[in-house]
């Protein structure tokens, strides 16, 4: 048991680096449909959460499937657990898509498909805990909430079809297949959605099995794995928040000479002039629309015309962190 958490521990050390990296200094889409596009760098963040809650929920709906089939009772810790830990990452889903949405939409709800999909999909298996808990008599207890447990898992494929069948502001795969097709960006990407999978998968059978092994001693040296997390996702979040020290804008228009840039139009309503042009700080300096790629970032004058990362990106590294760092002294505690 103790080596399964130590395992957890280690995976999520690794992912924090993974995460510091991904946000500071990963690859972000030139242009997007609306927004900063350094805002998608929480795409490293938010979508492998997402497909974490959507694995933890139908392992527990195939547990509860084997339960009741089998009439193995003691499926039910397995069935509880990663719904549990499932719920975790959903609202983590929740969170750091209602943040991204804060700058990308203009508001953190927007009633957008797939954010009311993963909404219902919360209060659903939130339902189901408080189903299970609130049942007196254990082995009907765990029967009704298994049954419960296969009839919410229809919000799973709803929530995430869901910006197929409605009109939606969620990007869909078609949107982001060129952004993903970049090599540097599945090098991340895929290292991500290999990780955090991994971290809530043992995360919910680790919970699951110190409901047979009991509470015990831990060493107290174990506690730097969760603080170390945190102070990753601080360390993340405060170099992309410290080029807020200085005046930032959104460039709302571009003029380029030769590649070069030659006039700016700031979110202020001021006007920049270059002479001579200088180089961007993006390349290429057009998009294959022909438009000048600066266009919607957000830039510091400090020191020279720089991009600056949407702190809607700072704000999702830190919940993020956050989120893990709590689950992992949740785990510590139950070894």
């Amino acid at each position: 048991m103790k080596r399964l958490v130590i395992a957890i521990l280690s995976l999520a050390l690794l992912d924090s680096l993974l995460t510091m990296y991904s946000v500071t200094r990963g690859s972000f889409p030139l242009q997007v449909p609306v927004g900063p596009p350094t805002a998608y760098l929480s795409i490293y963040i938010h979508v492998p959460v997402a497909w974490t809650s959507y694995m933890l929920f139908t392992a527990s709906m195939v547990s509860a499937v084997l339960l009741l089939a089998r009439g193995n009772l003691g499926l039910d810790r397995y069935v509880y657990s990663f719904a549990l830990v499932g719920l975790v990452f959903a609202g983590l889903t929740l969170i750091t898509g209602s943040i991204w949405a804060k700058d990308s939409w203009g508001s953190y709800w927007n009633w957008d498909p797939r954010q009311t999909g993963v909404l219902l999909l919360f209060i659903a298996y939130a339902a189901y805990v408080v189903v299970r808990r609130s049942i007196s008599d254990p082995e009907r207890a765990v029967r009704v909430s298994a049954a419960y447990s296969i009839a919410a898992y229809v919000m799973v494929p709803l929530s995430f079809i869901a910006v197929r069948i409605a009109e939606s502001l969620h990007p869909t795969p078609e949107d982001t297949r060129v952004f993903f097709s970049r090599p540097e960006v599945l090098q991340i990407f895929g290292l991500k959605a290999l990780l955090v999978p991994a971290i809530g998968a043992l995360s919910a059978l680790a919970l699951a099995k110190t409901k047979q092994a009991g509470s015990r001693l831990v060493p107290k040296a174990i506690y730097v794995f969760p603080l170390a997390v945190l102070a990753l996702g601080l360390a993340g979040a405060v170099q992309i928040l410290g080029d807020y020290a200085s005046p930032t804008f959104v460039v709302v228009n571009a003029t380029l000479v030769d590649g070069k840039i030659a006039t700016l139009t700031l979110s202020d309503g001021s006007s920049l002039y270059f002479d001579p042009p200088i180089e961007p700080p993006v390349d290429p300096p057009m998009t294959s629309e022909g438009k000048p790629s600066i266009v919607s970032h957000i830039v510091s004058l400090d020191g020279g015309l720089k991009i600056v990362v949407s702190w809607t990106v700072a704000a999702n590294t830190i919940i993020y962190s956050l989120g893990v760092t709590l689950l992992l002294l949740a785990l510590i505690r139950r070894v």
